[in-house]
Order: structure tokens, then sequence, then C-alpha cells
């Protein structure tokens, strides 16, 4: 009879193994080689069954489905994409105008400017063709592949202009079927595997080595084999007979001893265990000898521990085993923290159960990119937990941001009919670790049942906040419990500095974060109905709205001492407006309310006047009284401080969506004051 253990989900880490394992041996997915129909299925409700046979196939399964995932040749035409597509566009504007009239000659200037993006693009692809080629040439210098690729790239080189530009949609259908070659694709991805994937948990341990860069597939398994499957092999023989001579509770002699004598030769433990073995008397004393005396794992229970969890098991959060002196285990410092093998080819499955992505780090001014792997947990059996991260991999997959998976995620499950409302919780784990610094950066956000609620029903709405970077930290600052204040501040400050097209955006995207915010402080005290005061943000925002057009309208554009000496500057009502919002933002960050309203009391004196009720067409707009709203800023019964004030700010900001004159120069280098001089006669309609 085979062998088998059950394992059941417990942390993060041995979850992530878990779920590894379930996917290499995934019937579904048929881009894995099919498997027969004596391989046992390995996921139950609650655990994995993990048999003799999985461990056997473990090696060729791990290898091939490394090597289907992360195709270098399928990530390569995938960067290429922008730049060809880029290319088809510079050489559609210029067939379009020459199409216009076939008579008429090619403006110079749209020819010039065209070929020379057709050029830059055919050099970023040649970058990246060049880039594997070297390592074709390396690995492979006297195969038919290295020349065609060569005389790709040589080809490519010799784009020009938009008369050459279908070589370049050529050349990379080419460089794909050069480079799909399986002995080029097989080597060129596993390396790229072990260098940013698996060095990043395990550092340099077995197939890991820099020396293994140059090996084939199958000497890949065939070291697999030797770390991992035979170890784990060996120990899970063992725990079924310890477990079976346990059951039976008969006196017949032991066939351990046997079994330990089989390995003893290749395997330490095996060989020290037998010397003691072969001292007790009885079957009964062996089986006391291995339940009193020898170390189990930490990791699974009851198996016997063969080795040490260290930086080569899960570099990530392991110590070296002369720095782990606190985690000494029964004074044992040769197996500080003792595992057994089947762990470890556990946790080498942990890559495979975690999601990988690129996450910015840093701020507006200085971010730099970091590879961070994440997970997604939650209180319901494993199966359930698979299924949840399998949804979490494909909108990863989707989207390059973080919170847009996560709402894509909690989406995804209120569409498959899931009662996210009954869940107490989720818990995203992510991190990111440098093998060579020993360094890892570890993030858990906790996301309670009602902020499931909210993402689940509304979440929908933060995909519009138009900055990706402040997105993703809007929606951790919320899963971390904290107030999200700091990133609407920032927005607002971006609106001060953003040309007159992009500030429409954010004063979108400030509006709608202010609006979950305050949805999410009210589902945090228990509250159902989270819309009961839109209409009173929105009556802000409209407010705010009609102050800014007044403002703007007053002084459509700037002034300068041009003509006398004794002109005086003056600032168009866009940047007058600006300079008043700054006081506005420091008194909303320092909490000063009095400060903020004795600003905003100051700027409806100053829209008040003649000069700047007066309109376009002579006639006067009605004065703007101030709203009552602002009364609760003290009190704070319905809406609080920062909600009212942040409000009101997006939308002195803001600007107005208008149909452009294309006689108009309204280029990205136009200066706001002369957009806003164009569209003064409309913004005075508005107000009308």
């Amino acid at each position: 009879m085979s062998a088998s253990i059950e394992i059941f989900a417990e942390d993060w880490m041995i979850t992530a193994g878990m779920i590894g394992l379930t996917r290499l041996f995934d019937r579904t997915d048929i881009s894995m080689t099919p498997l027969e129909e004596d391989v046992p299925n390995i996921m139950t409700s609650y655990s994995i069954h993990l048999t003799e046979k999985h461990i056997e196939l473990f090696s060729a399964r791990y290898i091939e489905w490394w090597i289907k995932e992360s195709s270098v040749v399928r990530r390569d035409v995938g960067r290429m994409e922008w730049s060809k597509k880029k290319a088809n566009g510079a050489y559609n504007k210029i067939i379009t105008s020459q199409a216009s009239d076939p008579n008429q000659l090619i403006d110079a200037q749209l020819l010039k400017d065209q070929n020379k993006v057709i050029k830059e693009c055919a050099k970023a692809i040649r970058k990246i063709m060049n880039d594997q080629y070297k390592k074709v040439e390396k690995y492979f210098p006297n195969t038919d592949e290295c020349n065609q690729l060569a005389q790709v790239i040589e080809q490519l080189n010799q784009v020009e202009d938009y008369q050459d530009a279908e070589q370049i949609e050529v050349s990379v259908l080419e460089y794909e079927r050069i480079m799909a070659t399986t002995f080029i694709e097989e080597k060129l991805t596993l390396n790229y595997v072990k260098a940013v994937i698996l060095g990043i948990f395990f550092g340099q341990a077995s197939i890991l080595q820099p020396s293994f860069n140059a090996k084939s597939k199958e000497e890949h398994i065939q070291q697999l084999n030797k770390d991992f499957a035979d170890p784990a092999l060996r120990d899970l023989q063992l725990y079924e007979r310890l477990h079976q001579e346990q059951e039976d509770g008969s006196t017949v002699e032991s066939t351990i001893p046997a079994l330990l004598q089989k390995y003893s030769d290749t395997h330490k433990p095996y060989k020290d265990w037998l010397r003691a073995v072969k001292k007790l008397n009885s079957r009964q004393d062996i089986l006391q000898y291995f339940d009193q005396h020898i170390s189990k794992c930490s990791i699974i229970e009851g198996v016997p521990a063969t080795q040490s969890y260290e930086e080569l098991t899960f570099s990530p959060l392991a110590l070296s085993k002369k720095k782990a002196v606190n985690f000494y285990w029964e004074f044992d410092k040769k197996n500080p923290i003792p595992i057994s093998a089947i762990a470890r080819l556990l946790l080498f499955c942990v890559p495979i159960g975690m999601v990988d992505y690129n996450r910015r780090l840093g701020n507006e001014h200085t971010e730099v990119n970091k590879r961070f792997f994440g997970i997604v947990m939650d209180n319901i059996n494993f199966k359930g937990l698979v299924k949840l991260n399998n949804i979490y991999r494909l909108q990863r997959k989707r989207t390059n941001s973080w919170s847009e998976s996560i709402i894509g995620l909690l989406g995804e499950m209120k569409h498959k009919a899931e009662n996210i409302k009954s869940k107490n919780s989720y818990l995203f784990v992510e991190f990111h670790s440098e093998y060579q610094m020993k360094k890892t950066l570890l993030d858990y956000y906790h996301m309670p049942a009602y902020i499931a609620t909210y993402l689940a029903d509304s979440g929908y709405k933060l995909k519009d906040i138009s900055d990706n970077r402040i997105r993703d930290l809007y929606l951790r600052k919320i899963l971390q419990g904290h107030d999200p204040k700091r990133h609407i501040y920032e927005l607002l400050r971006q609106m001060i500095r953003a040309n007159f097209y992009e500030k429409e955006l954010l004063s979108k995207s400030a509006h709608i974060a202010i609006n979950a915010r305050y949805h999410l402080s009210l589902a945090k005290k228990g509250e159902l109905q989270l819309s009961v005061h839109d209409s009173q943000i929105n009556e802000i925002y409209e407010e705010g709205v009609k102050l800014r057009r007044r403002f703007v309208f007053s002084r459509p554009f700037e002034s300068n001492a041009t003509n006398t000496e004794q002109s005086d500057y003056r600032a168009s009502g866009r940047k007058k407006l600006e300079g008043i919002v700054y006081r506005l933002l420091n008194a909303v960050n320092a909490g000063d309310k009095q400060s903020f309203l004795d600003t905003t009391f100051r700027i409806y004196l100053s829209a008040n006047t003649t000069g700047a009720r007066r309109n376009a067409n002579g006639t006067s707009s009605p004065p703007l009284g101030i709203p009552r709203i602002f009364v609760d800023i003290f009190q704070e019964e319905k809406l609080d401080f920062e909600t009212i004030a942040n409000t009101f700010i997006a939308a002195l900001l803001g600007s107005e969506k208008r149909k452009i004159d294309k006689t108009k120069d309204t280029s990205e280098h136009m200066r706001d004051d002369e957009l806003e001089q164009n569209f003064a006669h409309t913004e005075g309609e508005v107000e009308n």
C-alpha cells in the first residue's frame, strides 16, 4: 500500500505551499502534461492528501509548471507589443495624411516626427532581442537558431522610415518562432525563474547554484529528485511505518530497522537512528524511542525531523544555523528548528502558491519598483482558499494595480454568489525579500467584514481614482485601519500643480476618495445607510464649483507691466484661488477649523465684490451666499470637518469639461491662464 499523509492549512506560509502543490497536480490545467488515472486527487475540502505517487512526479511537474507559467518568449513578445503598436500608430498617421489627398506631398515635419517614432520603436525591440541573443549565443553558439536570430536583429537594424515599418511586425513574429524552440525556451525560462523568483525564496540552494545555469531541463529534474523528492519519500515511508505500528499494537517484529537500514548509506539521520535502534529489544521500545527522543517536524505534526529550518529552506523568514541561537530546540545546534524533508518540499512550492507582482515604493518624486509576492487568507476551508487565491491570481494578471485586483477579487466573489457579509474577515499577506542584503519587508493587511462588504458593493468607484500610486496607498491605509486623509491631501496638492486638463480628473478622484473615506467611517460604526449624507457632500461640492467659476471668470488671464511702468502685475483668478487654497489645505492638515472658516469667509467676500460679479456681457451675477453647511464644521453632527473641507477644496481646484476650438492652440504646453481666457465666456454663461 502506498504511503500517504494528510496536511492541514494553518499559517500563510504553509497554506501557500499547499496551494502550490494543488496547482502542480491540477487536472483542469490543460497547459500541463495530463495526469494518469492512478494518480489520486491531492486536494480535499480541508487539507491535501500527499502520496508517494505525487512525490515521485513532483520534480518533473515542478520544472514543467515554471516553464509554462513564466515563458520568456511570451514575456518578451508582450514587452515588444507596446513598441509595435506605437510604430503602427506612427505608420497609420503618415498613410492617413497621404490618403486624404494623394496628389499632395506628405507634411515634412509630420514625416520626420513619425519616422523618428518608428525608428525608436525598432531600436527598443532590437534591444530586447539583443539581450536574449547574447544568452542564446552563450549556450547554443553553433545552432541554426542562433544564426537565424542574428539575421532577424540585423533586418530590424535596417528599419529607417515608415516604408520599413512592416519589417517590425515580421521580425517580432520571426523572433517568437525562433525563441519558441524547445531547448532555447526551456533554458532561458528556467534561468529567468531561478534568478528573479526562486532565488528570492531559497538563495542558491540545489538547482539555484550558478553552475546549473548551463545545465539541461533533465539535469534540473534529477537534482530536484536528489534534494527534495527522494528525502521526502524516505520521510513519508518512515512516517507511514511509525503510524501503522502505533495503530495496530502488534508485538510482531518492527519493520522500521529494515527501512532505516535501506537508507542509512545515503542519509545520515537514518544512519544515526539505526545505530540507536539496534540496541533496542522490542517493537514498543523502538516506537517509544522515536516518540520521546527524536524531535518532530515543527511544520507537519507527527513526522520525524531530519533537517533544520534555515536560509536554504525559506530565505525570507529563516536564519542561518549559526544565527538561530535563540531558536535552539532542545539545545540541538545542528537542527535549531527541526523540520522534515516533506516540510521542505512543501516550502519549495510556496512561490507557486503565491502571486508575484511589481509594487512601487517611495513617493511621487522618487519611486522604485520591487517584486512582491502575495496571498489571500480567509476563515473558510482549504478548498475555498484555493478558489479564492486562483481568482486573486487571475485578477493580478488582468491589471498591474494592487488595489484594482483586490476590488476585482471581492467583486468576483460577490458575482459568484459568495455571501461576503457572512465572512468574518480577509487577510492579505505580501512580502518583498532581498537575499543578498538579508532583508525582508512583510506586510499584513487585515480586512474586517465591513470593509469587505463596502469594497464588494462600491469598491469599483475607487478604480476611478486616476493616480494608481495614490489609489494603492489609499487602499493599503484603509486595510491597515488608518485614516486615508493623508492621501486625499496628497491628491489635492497634486491638483494645484496639475495642468488644466488633469485638474478635472484629479478633482473627480479626490471627490471619490473623500466620499469613500466618509462611507467607511460610517460602516465602521455599524451604519447600514452609507449614502445618507451624500446629498450634502454634493451640495458642498457644487457650492465650491460656483465659487471657482466666479473667481476664474472675474480674472480670466494674467496681465503684466509691459505697456507702462505704472501698470501692476494682476494674477489670473485661477492663480489667486490656488494661492488661497494652500492656506485652506494647511488649515485642514492642522485641524484648525477657525482658520479654515476665516479664509473661506474672506474668499466669499472677495467673490461678491462688484468687479467679481460683472459678466462679459455687462450684466451682474447675484451675490454668492455662504452655505449653511459650514456651521457643521464645529458641531460635526452629520459631516466631519475633513469631509466638508476637502470636498470644498476639491471643487475649488477643479476645472470644466469643454469642447475646444480646434483652430486654437490647446497643446499640453499652453498655459492654464490662456486656456481659461479661451473658456472665460462659456464660464460666464454657465454661472448665469
